[in-house]
């Protein structure tokens, strides 16, 4: 599953840039739009609650884990706003 996430500088109005800077690292509390919602539909197996593409989210978390699309280790955030059921390793679903 890929959702792009770009950084949300304080002040800055859309249009923004959609990649973050290269020297900010990804942190709770750190503002984020979404910029892509399209899915696979096999995520409302696992997700009650997704995020919508033009929304601003805060990260409430950080979590490494695997895509399970395609079972490549990647970073997934935790949004305020967003919580799913835990998964059966007790983990939430991240984005």
């Amino acid at each position: 599953m890929l959702v792009l996430m770009a950084t949300v500088p304080a002040g800055e109005t859309w249009p923004m840039s959609t990649s973050p800077s290269p020297n900010r690292a990804w942190a709770i509390g750190q503002k984020v739009r979404c910029l892509d919602d399209a899915f696979p539909r096999c995520i409302h197996d696992w997700c009650d609650s997704l995020p919508v593409a033009g929304e601003v989210y805060t990260i409430r978390g950080l979590q490494l884990g695997s895509d399970p699309t395609t079972g490549v280790l990647d970073l997934g955030f935790l949004l305020v706003g967003i919580t799913n059921p835990r998964k059966a390793n007790g983990a939430e679903t991240r984005f």
